[in-house]
């Protein structure tokens, strides 16, 4: 009898171990456990708490170390689940160069939204990447999902080739952006205003003249 109920413990701890690698492991890797290189945004974030953005923006690469001139990077985003969304204007997607977000990202505002003829063009600070129909941003090829376990589960990426012109010191930071850009109806001026709904920060250190590493940067701790 004894032996018996040995057995059965043993084979409940097999049982028990082989659980925990087949579904727990999984999951866990699945919000990010086991990657190497960036891999920011992807946690469960529970709404109805602290303010978040419109927009949720993650982040990942294969690595942190790259070539100056071919800094590939894989982005996400799309409208928080609980957002409002998108009927007209369209989504920009931006590169900021800066390293005091929290003061000169905010300082820069009154100036985005000033109204601009081009607004591929706004600020020296903002990069351009590409825009977008902002009523299909609204569609299910941006949806988001998340569990508990599982974390954020975005429908869009894409992969974007960070410029090396971004790089201009030995180190900083650099944020990709996804702005709302429209006209404003009640005005006849038609000059493009833009804000801000998402994003996330990057900090890149320069390690030779033509390598450079790419990290995380604290401040996303606030904001995602």
């Amino acid at each position: 009898m004894k032996k018996t109920t040995k057995k059965k413990k043993v084979a409940g701890f097999v049982l028990g171990l082989a659980f925990v690698m087949l579904f727990i492991i999984p999951v866990l890797g699945g919000c990010g456990g086991s990657h190497y290189g960036l891999n920011v945004g992807f946690d469960y974030s529970r709404e109805g708490g602290r303010w978040q953005p419109d927009v949720w923006v993650a982040v990942r690469s294969e690595g942190f170390y790259f070539d100056v001139n071919n800094v590939e990077i894989e982005f996400f985003f799309g409208p928080r689940p609980t957002s409002l969304g998108w009927t007209g204007g369209r989504i920009g997607l931006y590169f900021y160069r800066g390293n005091h977000w929290s003061s000169v990202a905010y300082a820069l505002q009154p100036r985005y939204q000033e109204g601009h003829e081009d607004y591929e063009n706004v600020v020296d600070e903002l990069v351009f990447i590409e825009s977008f129909c902002g009523s299909d941003f609204s569609s299910g090829k941006f949806e988001i999902s998340q569990s508990f376990f599982r974390g954020r589960q975005f429908n869009h990426s894409q992969k974007i080739i960070i410029p090396d012109e971004l790089f201009t010191g030995e180190g900083g930071g650099i944020r990709f952006s996804v702005m709302g850009v429209a006209t404003i109806i009640d005005s006849d001026d038609g000059l493009y205003h833009i804000w801000e709904h998402g994003w996330v920060n990057l900090r890149y250190e320069l390690i030779s003249y033509n390598r450079v590493r790419i990290t995380e940067a604290n401040y996303n701790r606030y904001h995602i």
